[in-house]
């Protein structure tokens, strides 16, 4: 089996985090649970590829709803947010194996196979 899911929300609560969300927890429990063995799980980034993301969604969303400060120093200051996130993303390791990703990644790849 071959699953690919989103998963946005921050870990808490590990190693127990596997009741909601699509964590790393909920697939090791769950698939070991239903009988089968983990061949690959690996993350899709990792926290700081997610504020990059997000804070590259500020000035879209401002607009959209008209809300905040408007202003030049609101691009420049998101500028700056969105490049230091994509710097501490870099140095979080390689995007598939991001260390953050244990606190919140963009979703995971998962192969398993049936047990015998």
């Amino acid at each position: 089996m071959i699953l690919t899911a989103p998963f946005n929300s921050l870990t808490h609560f590990a190693p127990y985090h596997y009741a909601t969300g699509f964590s790393r927890y909920f697939y090791e429990y769950h698939l070991d649970r239903l009988g089968f063995e983990i061949e690959e799980l690996t993350a899709n980034g990792g926290f700081f590829d997610f504020m990059d993301q997000e804070i590259g969604r500020m000035a879209r969303v401002r607009r959209i709803y008209k809300a905040g400060w408007r202003g030049p120093l609101t691009v420049i200051f998101s500028q700056l947010f969105r490049l230091n996130a994509r710097w501490l993303a870099e140095q979080d390791g390689p995007r598939m194996n991001r260390r953050s990703s244990e606190l919140q990644c963009l979703g995971w790849f998962v192969v398993a196979r049936k047990a015998a």
